[in-house]
C-alpha cells in the first residue's frame, strides 16, 4: 500500500476560498496567525528546519494585512494564508496526530508555497532588512 504525499495544489484550492474569507478580517487573520505561531513552538523539535520558512510567512501576512508592507501581490498573500490554515488545520490529508507523518504533508505545502514566493519573499525580507536599519540608529556614529 503506498502512501502518497498530497497534490499541493489541490490541497492549497481548499483553502483557498477559507483564506479569501479570512482576509477580509483582520482581526481573525492575527487570531489565525497566532494559532500558526503556537503550533510551531509546540511542535519546535519537529518542526525545526520549516520554523524559519513558516515564521516568514506570518510576518509577511501581519506586515500585508496591517497595511504597513505594501508592495505585495495580494493573491500571494491569499496563497500564504492558505498555507497558514492548512498549516493548523488538524484535519488535513494526514492529519497531525500521526506521528512525523502527520506533519510531512504540512511540511509539504509550506514548502510549495515558498518555492511560488520566492520573489515575493525576497523582496518582503529586503523590506524588512530597510525597514530595521531605519528603525535602528547607527551607533558606530558618536
Amino acid at each position: 500500500m503506498s502512501h502518497e504525499l498530497p497534490n499541493e495544489k489541490e490541497e492549497l484550492s481548499s483553502k483557498a476560498s477559507e483564506a479569501e474569507e479570512l482576509a477580509k478580517d483582520k482581526d481573525k487573520v492575527f487570531e489565525t496567525l497566532n494559532k500558526a505561531s503556537k503550533k510551531t513552538k509546540n511542535r519546535k523539535n519537529r518542526l525545526h528546519q520549516a520554523k524559519d520558512n513558516i515564521d516568514t510567512l506570518i510576518r509577511f501576512i501581519k506586515a500585508c494585512v496591517s497595511g504597513e508592507y505594501k508592495n505585495f501581490v495580494k493573491t500571494n498573500m491569499i496563497l500564504a494564508l492558505s498555507a497558514i490554515l492548512y498549516f493548523i488545520s488538524p484535519f488535513d490529508a494526514v492529519p497531525d496526530v500521526i506521528p512525523t507523518f502527520g506533519f510531512l504533508d504540512d511540511m509539504a505545502i509550506i514548502a510549495f508555497v515558498i518555492s511560488i514566493m520566492k520573489e515575493e519573499l525576497e523582496a518582503f525580507s529586503k523590506w524588512e532588512e530597510e525597514k530595521d536599519e531605519q528603525e535602528t540608529p547607527n551607533q558606530s556614529k558618536a
